[in-house]
């Protein structure tokens, strides 16, 4: 008996010990700042998730495939949910994230090793709090850092309002990472003012992608991350113009992301060119005001089909 029970103090000590060191490894991977104006007191978190990563491919070293699937999950999904996942309301888009561990350990192994903790904050925290100083609000943003070596994925998503992730690579350059988070950081602010469980038209997509990407323009004038093409082509446009008012998350990838029989990123050029040419007929607005104005409204008083008579 007394075997046993020193058998089950021992286990037991020794599970306090794994949970007290994810508890730190979870601790350390975080680093929070409240933006400097005192009239905003925005709050800012950013979660370094890869520095999870290394306890993990070291215990899922010859492990089966569903056993790499357990330990993903309880020792990188579980610890951050609540932070980066937990309402999020859109949270299909990180589905694939949060179920599918990384299949190339050794090569995850030499991103993670690559990633240097120091700059990143200071480029994240430079993009956030110029554009907090564009567009503040006064509830938290968090920043979920993962690591991919996968370039054909996007590399940055808002799933929510105040949750943004972003999937660091060698493949993002210090322009396309500032540029994307000031765009996903405008994603999250509308979805925390303006969203609604409403069924979303493609025309609604296109707004909320066009006003993103001139948030990302504002705040970064001088990069490119997002394609515009100035031209408006008859031919293109009436390929997708009765489907404005179609209610289909499919057909708004479709036509965003464009390929097929539309130049790649069709869509998100048209939403932009959208955006612009409201506030071309109403200039003087700021970032906060031409935010809340409804799709509808930017393609109707924007005068936006008259491009292509």
């Amino acid at each position: 008996m007394r075997k046993l029970l020193i058998l089950l103090a021992v286990f037991l000590l020794g599970s306090c010990l794994k949970n007290e060191q994810k508890v730190q490894e979870y601790e350390n991977s975080r680093f929070s700042y409240d933006h400097p104006n005192n009239n905003t007191k925005q709050q800012f978190e950013i979660i370094h998730v890869y520095k999870l990563y290394d306890s993990f491919m070291k215990n899922s070293k010859n492990k089966d495939k569903r056993e790499v699937g357990e330990l993903y999950k309880e020792q990188i999904i579980e610890p951050v949910y609540d932070a980066c996942f937990k309402d999020a309301e859109y949270l299909h888009i990180a589905d694939h994230l949060m179920v599918h561990p990384p299949e190339d350990l050794d090569r995850m192994q030499q991103i993670v090793d690559s990633i240097d903790q120091g700059t990143t904050e200071t480029l994240f925290k430079e993009t956030l709090l110029k554009s907090a100083e564009i567009l503040p609000t006064s509830n938290k943003t968090t920043v979920c850092v993962f690591p991919t070596f996968n370039h054909n994925e996007a590399p940055m998503f808002a799933q929510g309002a105040g949750k943004i992730t972003v999937l660091l690579s060698p493949y993002l350059s210090e322009a396309m990472i500032k540029a994307g988070l000031a765009h996903e950081y405008h994603h999250s602010v509308w979805t925390e003012k303006y969203f609604d469980e409403k069924k979303h038209t493609v025309l609604d997509n296109f707004v909320f992608e066009g006003k993103a990407v001139m948030f990302e323009k504002t705040v970064y004038p001088d990069f490119t991350l997002t394609k515009v093409d100035p031209a408006f082509d008859r031919e293109n446009w009436d390929k997708i113009n009765g489907d404005l008012n179609m209610v289909s998350l499919a057909r708004s990838r479709e036509i965003l992301f464009g390929g097929g029989d539309l130049p790649p990123g069709f869509g998100y050029s048209e939403g932009y060119k959208m955006v612009k040419a409201y506030l071309d007929t109403h200039p003087g607005l700021d970032p906060a005001e031409w935010t809340a104005i409804p799709a509808k409204e930017i393609y109707e008083e924007g005068r936006y089909e008259e491009n292509y008579k």
